[in-house]
């Protein structure tokens, strides 16, 4: 429950940004692709649930594995998560922020 508390304003701030930009297809796609690394990483995920790394190194990180991969604006969420130290939530954001993709296109989730 309270990952979902956590989650569903940032899936939802996520959400808003990509659709008033026009891009919300590419920002699905980057989405994939994360929670992709995720499930595919052990590394990646131990990273992220890692308390003793700081906010600035995770972002760094972020940026040197992502940035020629991902919109600009999922890089910038990403950074967010980490500034506000919210990187532990990042599947259950990513994963909320697709059933509000699904709820809005109609789609049963």
């Amino acid at each position: 429950m309270r990952e979902t508390r956590i989650a569903k304003p940032y899936a939802q701030a996520l959400y808003s940004a990509a659709t008033e930009q026009n891009i919300l297809d590419q920002i699905v796609a980057d989405v994939n692709q994360v929670l992709e690394l995720t499930q595919e990483s052990e590394d990646f995920d131990q990273f992220l649930t890692n308390p003793i790394l700081s906010p600035q190194f995770k972002s760094e990180m972020f940026q040197q594995l992502l940035s020629e991969t991902v919109h600009p604006l999922t890089l910038n969420f990403l950074l967010l998560l980490a500034l506000k130290q919210r990187e532990r939530s990042l599947v259950a954001i990513l994963q909320m922020f697709l059933e509000i993709v699904d709820l809005q296109a109609g789609r049963v989730v």
